[in-house]
């Protein structure tokens, strides 16, 4: 498919992986986050998603609507999105930069999955899940994350525990991080649990810069 005018000079090149089986198309974009290829902290929450007993392992034929926060050029959204059983899911996706979610807009377009309805949304620009309150979208049964290196303390705390009504009751916040924010978010986790209500982790895989957590 060729790129669009207005995306293609910012289009480093045009990666295929495969996730649950399915080859996935990503264009990756200069001044993005990982335009080398697919990021590792990725990889590993992709792994730790299509695990047995993770949350894609749904009961057939069972809707989900699955949150892709702070998508950058959508490999997380457009993977599941891709590589479900045609009309057992529906993606959002937004993130704070707009050639982001213009390249995530191509990406979802190179995967079959028209970015304007159906499949997937990908949303106008803007910071945490303001997007997605502007649009009126949510309840999600998951919400997923690559949780950018640089975000403060303000900002991790309203991506982790942000969600509010945005979540389905029973719903799922899965996302990944890079290990020097390991310190932070246990203490928001166990600040969390003391003064809120406990939380339950499903899953924890940790490698030598990443962890992935849901």
């Amino acid at each position: 498919m060729p790129l669009d005018a207005a995306v293609a000079p910012w289009i480093v090149r045009v990666q295929t992986f495969s996730f649950r089986g399915t080859d996935i198309e990503l264009a990756l974009g200069h001044d993005l986050f990982s335009s080398a290829a697919v990021d590792v902290g990725t990889s590993r929450l992709l792994r730790a998603l299509e695990r047995q007993g993770g949350p894609l392992s749904q009961e057939p034929g069972r809707p989900l609507r699955v949150l892709d926060l702070g998508c950058g050029v959508g490999p997380l959204g457009v993977a599941i999105a891709r590589s479900m059983p045609c009309g057992t899911v529906e993606t959002v996706l937004c993130d704070r930069d707009r050639l982001a979610t213009a390249v995530a807009q191509l990406n979802c377009r190179l995967n079959g999955l028209p970015p304007g309805g159906g499949a997937s949304r990908v949303l106008a620009a803007g910071c945490g899940y303001e997007p997605c309150r502007a649009a009126g979208e949510g309840p999600f049964d998951l919400i997923v994350s690559n949780v950018p290196a640089k975000t403060g303390e303000r900002g991790l705390e309203e991506l982790l525990f942000g969600a509010g009504p945005l979540l389905r009751p029973g719903g799922v916040v899965a996302f990944v991080h890079v290990a020097p924010l390991a310190g932070a978010i246990d203490g928001m986790r166990a600040l969390c649990e003391r003064e809120i209500a406990p939380l339950e982790v499903l899953h924890e895989s940790a490698g030598r810069e990443h962890r992935a957590l849901f």
